[in-house]
């Protein structure tokens, strides 16, 4: 929260609307890119929507009680629309919850 009023006193570079879209947008492509799990995680959310509640009334990025842009939602649909493009993301993601005989065994002598 400090660092909220910090960054909100400081006056915006003229085109730092459209900016702070980009770079935010850059940096959750690389972040999904790099860590696989994570973007396989993102990919198998598809088709749905994901919206990122906020908690700090920062409706621009999220929502709060409903109501926002959420800008973030937006970013990582986009994220993972470009990510499912990938064929062997896709296969991986839809492969990664499919019982294997191994994994139906492992849960059977849990159960026991």
């Amino acid at each position: 929260m400090e660092l909220t009023k910090v960054g909100n006193a400081i006056e915006p570079h003229d085109d730092w609307f459209g900016l702070k879209l980009e770079i935010m947008q850059a940096l959750v492509d690389d972040k999904f890119i790099i860590h696989q799990q994570l973007c396989l995680r993102l990919i198998r959310t598809y088709p749905s929507q994901i919206v990122y509640v906020s908690n700090d009334r920062d409706s621009f990025w999220g929502t709060v009680n409903g109501q926002g842009d959420n800008q973030l939602g937006q970013i990582l649909m986009t994220t993972r629309n470009k990510l499912w493009q990938i064929p062997c993301n896709r296969e991986m993601a839809e492969n990664l919850y499919k019982p294997t005989k191994e994994r139906r065994e492992r849960v059977s002598h849990r159960t026991v």
